[in-house]
C-alpha cells in the first residue's frame, strides 16, 4: 500500500458522498487484524449527511444509518468522490444507501468473512492467486456495503470480481484523499 499523502487540518468538513476508512485501535484483537490486513484500516463508512448526520455502515446489526457522532475519536482517512468520476450520480447514490439501510433483509455478511475475506488475507499473505469467485448478495460487510452503492449507480468504484476491503478505498480510482486525523466535535458536519 502507497504511503498517505498526509493532509492533517484540524477540522474536517465533511460532505455527503464521504467514504471514511477507519484505523484499528491498539487493542489486542486489531493489533492481529492489523498484521493479517497487512494494513491498519478495519472499518468503512459512508456520510450521507442530512438532518441527522447519517452515517452509512455496515456492523454487526447489519447494514443501517447511525449518527456520524458514533464515529467520533476514530481515526480515519476521508476519501472523497471526484465530481467527474460520479456525474450526475450523486443522489442515486444516496438513495441507494437509505435503500439498503432501509432494507430489513440487509443483513452483516458473517459468512463473506469465513468464505471470502478470511481466504483473500491468507492468499494475500502468501503471494498466491486468488481463486475464489466473489459473489454479490443481500449480506454485507461494510466495504461491500460502500461499494455496493456505486455499482448500483454503475459506477465501477472497486473490481467487482474480489470481495472488497477497507483499504481498498485509500487506492480507488475515482476518490481522492481529502483529509486524515481523528474524528471529533471539532468537525463540520
Amino acid at each position: 500500500m502507497p504511503p498517505l499523502r498526509k493532509k492533517r487540518e484540524a477540522v474536517v468538513k465533511l460532505q455527503p458522498l464521504d467514504i471514511l476508512v477507519f484505523e484499528l485501535t491498539s487493542s489486542p484483537w486489531d493489533k492481529i487484524e492489523k498484521w493479517a490486513l497487512g494494513n491498519p484500516y478495519g472499518h468503512v463508512g459512508m456520510y450521507l449527511g442530512g438532518q441527522w448526520t447519517e452515517f452509512y455502515e455496515a456492523a454487526a446489526r447489519g447494514v443501517l444509518l447511525t449518527p456520524i457522532q458514533n464515529q467520533f475519536g476514530r481515526k480515519c482517512v476521508v476519501m472523497r468522490p471526484d465530481a467527474d468520476f460520479i456525474g450526475d450520480k450523486a443522489e442515486h447514490i444516496l438513495a441507494n444507501a437509505r435503500a439498503i439501510a432501509g432494507n430489513y433483509d440487509a443483513y452483516y455478511a458473517w459468512g463473506d468473512i469465513a468464505w471470502f475475506v478470511l481466504p483473500k488475507i491468507i492468499l494475500t499473505k502468501l503471494n498466491l492467486p486468488i481463486p475464489l469467485k466473489y459473489h454479490r448478495d443481500k449480506f454485507m460487510i461494510c466495504s461491500e456495503a460502500c461499494a455496493e452503492v456505486y455499482w448500483r449507480a454503475g459506477l465501477e468504484v472497486l473490481p467487482q470480481d474480489l470481495v472488497p476491503m477497507p483499504a481498498d478505498f485509500i487506492i480507488a480510482p475515482g476518490l481522492t484523499i481529502t483529509w486524515e486525523g481523528i474524528l471529533g466535535i471539532e468537525s463540520e458536519v
